[in-house]
């Protein structure tokens, strides 16, 4: 990976993850780097239709946050899975972007600022499907 380049590991790679085709598309600074998805055969999916297929496909969150160059993890997994998740991305490093919600329980998100904070890295969650057009539809219907 290019040194001006900003390596990005995607865990888990089902259909949230392709909202990063649009992250991709807007920076040719921007490189998946690494995928963990359960699945195999969806980390194969989504790294030939994001277009990199140098993109490291790794058995286990952990191996993919170790991928060299990796400096942002991008969580799409299972809700049940973002705090465990977050946290190992933070222990590792890494910043993080997370498709809502943060988590489960509340004692969760608390450890994950708590997590955030002592590893000094940067935590932003999505709010996706705000922008999506089903979504839209129906807001203006209800406002209708």
């Amino acid at each position: 990976m290019n040194e001006s380049r900003i390596g990005v590991a995607l865990l888990a790679a089902g259909g949230r993850s392709m909202i990063t085709r649009f992250l991709f598309a807007g920076s040719a600074r921007i490189e998946l780097a690494a995928l963990y998805d359960p699945d195999h055969a969806v980390a194969e999916t989504r790294r030939r239709e994001l277009g990199f297929p140098e993109a490291r496909i790794c058995g286990s969150c952990q191996e993919a946050l170790a991928v060299p160059g990796v400096e942002w993890a991008m969580v799409f997994s299972p809700n049940c899975f973002h705090a465990e998740q977050i946290v190992a991305s933070f222990e590792a490093g890494k910043h993080v972007f997370c498709e809502k919600p943060v988590a489960m329980e509340v004692k969760e998100t608390v450890a994950i600022m708590e997590a955030a904070a002592a590893h000094k890295v940067l935590f932003q969650v999505g709010f996706n499907r705000r922008f999506d057009h089903n979504f839209r539809r129906i807001r203006e219907t209800v406002a209708s």
